[in-house]
């Protein structure tokens, strides 16, 4: 507790209060004084911060080698470039250690509204330790049924009901409860795999913006677009109505988390369905809502296979040079990590990465980063039974591609990797490495 009390002590002071970073750690440990969540203490989880020159870290019980005291914030200690674990608003193992992970916007960030950002990763850590289990299964979102016109009809309804559980208050536990019914709808077209991904979100991001979103003061109307959700926005409605059942928890069950935690087999929202099984309240749409909802629907599901289809065709005609890695059925290459927001399914198990991807396996790995990459599988899941094929197209001079040995090592802009076993073949601006 006393070298917690010294590091906010330490970053306090006004040496660090003239510094951006020490300036959104000082809201970070504001938030961080105030209890959100049972046996979550923000003060005891490292942070890493890369502000687009150095990589900081606090609070870290074993800073690496490369990371050097600094005597801009003091307490904590720097690093020059981009650390390779700090590749995302995310949670990384740096140093032996789980550290939330920050990525500094451009311009001139709000530091109340990146500090919560840093408090909902760190929630993510706390959450890694205490609840491994609450996280969504990401093979399902590429199986997820975006093309069903009707349950993307019963998601936009169940939306729209949850935003007016949230913001009219005297009919809350009546939307509330349409919103639920909508919910077992749509779960019994969509099937259990499926609504047990965005239950799982729910748990995860959801209850960690819930944090965030308390901490930094949001109004209550800000958690659910009017807009509502398009059929692929899976992963980001999580961050909505996610939050939105846990607010709606608040009001209307006191205590709710403790609630949560004694029982691992409760969700959100079947925890909410306890919470309002004992009130009578009823609300529904009109059938001028409903019309209108389905009307939309339709047009949106049939746009996304175009709209894919067209993403593809842009990326492959991107101008430049093309470097495709081929590797064999039987020895592919498994993803360590990539970034979910920035990633768009394509037809025949084809994945668009659009900002982070990295790849190892027998023959090598590869990094790909700020820079879009197509793969193609080697099994049946897009990604989790391995990758036979990634290509990198719009490259704006020929990849430097070295033999050391029976290793070949590639380097781009964006682009790293290595790979043994496989040859080199050119023609025009496309680079192949494939199998001898």
């Amino acid at each position: 507790m006393r070298v917690q009390s010294l590091a906010l002590l330490l970053l306090a002071t006004p040496l660090s209060a003239q510094h951006p970073v020490g300036r959104m750690l000082a809201e970070y440990d504001r938030m961080a004084a105030r209890e959100w969540w049972p046996g979550f203490t923000p003060q005891s989880i490292p942070l890493a911060i890369y502000d687009g020159q150095r990589t900081w870290l606090v609070r870290h019980p074993a800073p690496p080698a490369e990371f050097r005291p600094s005597s801009e914030i003091p307490g904590a200690t720097v690093a020059p470039g981009q650390h390779a674990a700090v590749r995302g608003n995310s949670r990384a193992s740096i140093g032996g250690a789980e550290t939330a992970t920050l990525l500094w916007p451009e311009g001139t960030p709000d530091p109340v509204r990146l500090a919560g950002t840093l408090l909902h990763e760190a929630f993510h850590v706390h959450q890694g330790k205490a609840r491994p289990g609450w996280f969504g299964n990401e093979a399902v979102f590429f199986t997820y049924p975006v093309t069903d016109a009707t349950a993307q009809g019963l998601q936009r309804l169940e939306t729209e009901a949850f935003r007016r559980a949230l913001t009219r208050p005297t009919m809350s536990v009546c939307w509330a409860s349409r919103a639920l019914a909508l919910r077992d709808e749509r779960a019994a077209r969509i099937g259990p795999d499926a609504i047990g991904y965005e239950r799982g979100n729910d748990l995860n991001e959801g209850l960690a913006t819930w944090v965030q979103w308390h901490a930094t003061g949001a109004p209550l109307d800000s958690l659910i677009p009017a807009a509502g959700f398009r059929p692929g926005d899976v992963r980001l409605r999580a961050y909505a109505v996610g939050p939105a059942q846990a607010a709606l928890l608040e009001r209307h069950l006191p205590g709710w988390p403790d609630t949560l935690l004694a029982d691992s087999a409760l969700t959100v929202d079947r925890l909410l369905a306890r919470a309002l099984e004992a009130r009578s309240c009823r609300a529904d749409f009109t059938p001028r809502e409903r019309d209108s909802v389905a009307v939309l629907a339709g047009r949106e599901a049939a746009m996304i296979t175009g709209e894919r289809a067209a993403a593809r065709e842009a990326f492959l005609a991107r101008t430049g040079w093309t470097l495709t890695i081929t590797l064999p059925q039987a020895q592919p290459l498994w993803p360590e990590r990539f970034d979910p927001w920035n990633l768009t399914p394509l037809a025949a198990g084809e994945a668009l990465h659009l900002r982070h991807l990295k790849l190892s396996g027998d023959r090598g790995r590869m990094e790909v980063l700020d820079r879009a990459a197509l793969t193609r599988p080697a099994g049946a899941h897009p990604l989790f039974n391995g990758l036979r094929e990634v290509v990198v197209a719009g490259l704006p001079d020929r990849p430097s591609i070295v033999a050391r040995g029976d290793t070949l090592v590639v380097q781009a802009p964006g682009v790293s990797g290595s790979f043994t076993e496989l040859v080199l073949e050119e023609a025009g601006t496309a680079v192949t490495l494939r199998p001898r």
